[in-house]
């Protein structure tokens, strides 16, 4: 449907009792321009990463993730206010759905993997 035209994309949202995680993580970043990729780089790291991708408008980078703990939250955000160029960092939570589009969702294979 997307190639023929009739939808422009989607959105998936994803049932967090399955990833057994306690929060649905959204972290925006504002960055200096040049350094928004490495940025980024950090966060693709990040184990418990669903989507990170470049904005434009209020901030420069928006993340997904799901964590375990507000202790978990809080070093994430700590590790990211440390790197270069990192103005401000935004953090907000939901206990229960997160809603991302699936072109920008980081799939790598980890240890940790859940199988419906």
């Amino acid at each position: 449907m997307k190639e023929a035209g009739v939808i422009t994309g989607s959105v998936i949202r994803l049932n967090m009792k399955k990833f057994k995680k306690n929060y649905v993580v959204v972290i925006d970043v504002d960055v200096e321009q040049k350094e928004v990729d490495h940025i980024i780089d950090c966060l693709t790291n990040l184990p418990c990463l669903v989507s990170c991708y470049k904005l434009l408008g209020k901030h420069d980078v928006h993340a997904s993730l799901l964590t375990e703990s507000l202790e978990e939250i809080d070093q994430i955000r700590d590790m990211i206010k440390v790197q270069k160029g990192v103005k401000k960092v935004w953090i907000s939570n939901s206990l229960d759905v997160v809603g991302c589009f699936p072109e920008n969702l980081v799939i790598k294979p980890t240890e940790n993997r859940t199988n419906g």
